[in-house]
């Protein structure tokens, strides 16, 4: 089974509705719950829901002007008591409170980028941001179409303009936690369990990615525990190439947070001299852009727009940087 991740509330759902009556806004409260239950019961993630807002106190919008309470609802003796004690028992936290831990370069994504769902001209949307740069998966009521897939889809903005979009895990209502489960839990990648399984396995788990040939030299430093953590990125990269092939795009739409390194670092050759791999057919090439896929490991990698994929060049520690010397 796969790490468990955090469940985050998307507040807007509570905001933009298309509901016409208190009924239909209980009936979409409840299945909400429910597959949150189905997520923390499937394992996919903890029963704690990180919130801007007390989901306590808060109301559905209508559509007219009137609103329904959730604390109404909680007083209602006829309310299925799993859910009154699964609501109850959810822990409403900030996401940017501290024992959430975020790299210095989420946090300052965060700040300084604006997030819309479905697309540049839609809703503000921190939820999606946070998502997108924790790894978690946004949670919203089923108030609109625009919460009823298992995927939510968005566009980071800086300054008004688009710098990308992405994608993230999305759970509202009925199936949603068996859809992702099952694409968490594909039995291909669920068996990656070691070193010698990801160098078997990876160009049949990951069909959409190319590895540079050093990918299986430095595989043999990780501890199975990084490798999974690994795989779980690849994963992420892999679908979002899947999904460029798939829509014939320019570009792809990223499932996944990646940066650059600082103009300082690259204007060195000792540091571009770390990031030069191997390309699949022996040429050599400068892999700049990188994810995280723990505190002190990266993935370096080069998006190739004439194949539509993503060649991996490195995987491993933190390679050294103006501020990062080693």
């Amino acid at each position: 089974m796969i790490d468990m991740t955090d469940i985050i509330f998307n507040d807007v759902s509570l905001l933009h509705t298309s509901l016409e009556t208190e009924e239909e806004a209980r009936t979409a409260f409840e299945n909400f719950i429910f597959e949150i239950a189905a997520a923390i019961d499937d394992g996919i993630v903890q029963s704690v829901i990180r919130s801007q807002v007390s989901l306590l106190d808060s109301k559905i919008n209508l559509v007219g002007g009137d609103e329904w309470s959730i604390s109404r609802w909680l007083e209602d003796k006829n309310v299925d008591r799993d859910a009154r004690r699964l609501i109850l028992t959810l822990e409403n936290k900030v996401p940017m409170e501290m024992e959430y831990l975020l790299s210095k370069e989420d946090e300052a994504a965060l700040v300084t980028c604006i997030f819309r769902v479905p697309d540049e001209n839609g809703l503000e949307c921190f939820a999606f941001g946070f998502a997108l740069h924790t790894e978690s998966i946004v949670a919203s009521i089923p108030t609109h179409n625009l919460w009823k897939s298992h995927v939510l889809s968005g566009s980071v903005l800086i300054d008004g303009s688009v710098v990308r979009h992405g994608l993230v895990h999305h759970i509202s209502q009925s199936n949603h936690s068996e859809k992702i489960c099952k694409i968490l839990n594909d039995e291909e990648f669920s068996s990656i369990v070691g070193r010698a399984e990801f160098v078997a396995k990876k160009d049949k788990v990951f069909p959409y990615l190319k590895f540079s040939p050093e990918i299986d030299h430095q595989i043999e430093k990780l501890t199975a525990r990084q490798i999974l953590n690994l795989s779980l990125k690849l994963l992420k990269m892999n679908n979002t190439a899947k999904m460029w092939n798939d829509e014939n795009s320019a570009m792809p739409r990223y499932q996944f947070s990646w940066r650059g390194e600082s103009e300082q670092t690259m204007k060195q050759k000792e540091y571009r001299q770390a990031r030069t791999f191997k390309l699949p057919d022996g040429e050599k090439s400068i892999f700049e852009n990188h994810l995280d896929f723990s505190a002190s490991h990266r993935i370096h990698f080069i998006e190739d727009a004439d194949n539509k994929t993503f060649i991996i060049g490195y995987v491993g520690d933190h390679l050294p940087t103006v501020k990062y010397k080693h």
